[in-house]
């Protein structure tokens, strides 16, 4: 249970524990699971934290006069929609609290940077927050990516070699779409909201690069889009050129069954099995009716060639 106590005047970086995790008078942050949260009781914050923090990630911005707290949820390929990824934050006065459900790739990635940038750059609170969702958007872009590729590799299964299993490929993909966008619109809203909101929690100076990442969601929610009307079309144009096969298919069964209707028809009328017939004793008769029908069979498939038929 990561606990640190960040001096923003000197930039100097002090590890807590639960005993003195209270006392500090400098920024905190405690990076928790929601298993910490769980057992968490609120001595080491002095604030009385929302039960809800731990048992999923928010959906939307929660807000009291003492804190402010938002989830920030992400997509995976490898997961279910039922158990997502994110982490909640919660800002309150000189505290930050994270908690990670699901292996956040986000955190993952500030947890890696955020020492060396708070040496460089930090110069409020609101530098966690720029972190967060710098490295939350460069996440998606790369989920972005990975779904491209899949689309990619689905293009050239639906062209070359496909069969009935690209419908349920594409399906999946299509709802992987739906849930990324899901998550990237109610992150939008979520900073969008930041931006604009006047709270002590969120210093002037970092609104507007809250604005610009809120603005960079909202392009990876337009290049979802995108990528599902490209999907919508490949399949579209691989559902064409199935039909138009089938009914050159049709169109070739078609010709043939024209060229052996006559046939089957001389060949009923001659095969009845009446006593009395014209011809029947003919000594000719059997060399003729081969003759008639190598003619008729000609004759059709001339027409057929002319016409296109086949």
């Amino acid at each position: 249970m990561p606990l640190w106590a960040l001096d923003f005047d000197t930039r100097s970086i002090t590890e807590l524990n639960r005993d003195n995790a209270r006392t500090t008078r400098h920024f905190r942050w405690f990076d928790l699971t929601p298993a910490d949260f769980a057992a968490w009781t609120g001595d080491a914050s002095g604030v009385e934290l929302p039960s809800r923090l731990a048992t999923r990630v928010l959906e939307e911005l929660e807000f009291t006069e003492i804190w402010l707290a938002f989830g920030l949820a992400e997509p995976r390929l490898d997961r279910d929609r039922s158990n997502p990824a994110g982490m909640n934050l919660l800002f309150a006065d000189r505290l930050l609290i994270t908690v990670d459900f699901g292996e956040s790739e986000a955190l993952k990635k500030m947890r890696q940077t955020w020492r060396e940038d708070f040496v460089k750059f930090a110069q409020s609170p609101g530098f966690f927050l720029f972190e967060v969702a710098d490295h939350y958007v460069s996440v998606a872009q790369h989920l972005v990516h990975a779904l491209e590729s899949s689309i990619e590799v689905l293009h050239r299964h639906l062209f070359e070699d496909s069969d009935d299993t690209v419908f349920g490929e594409a399906s999946l993909l299509m709802q992987r779409q739906l849930e990324f966008r899901q998550y990237m619109m109610a992150a939008h809203e979520a900073f969008d909201e930041l931006a604009t909101r006047n709270s002590s929690f969120i210093p002037e100076s970092t609104k507007p690069y809250v604005a610009r990442n809120a603005d960079r969601i909202e392009r990876v929610g337009v290049e979802l889009l995108q990528q599902r009307d490209g999907l919508m079309n490949a399949l579209n144009l691989y559902i064409g050129m199935t039909g138009h096969r089938t009914g050159q298919l049709l169109k070739r069964l078609t010709s043939f069954s024209i060229i052996f209707l006559p046939l089957s028809f001389l060949a009923g009328v001659f095969g009845m099995n009446f006593t009395y017939m014209p011809g029947i004793e003919w000594h000719y008769g059997y060399a003729v009716f081969w003759f008639a029908c190598l003619t008729i069979t000609l004759v059709l498939m001339w027409f057929a060639r002319r016409g296109r038929w086949f």
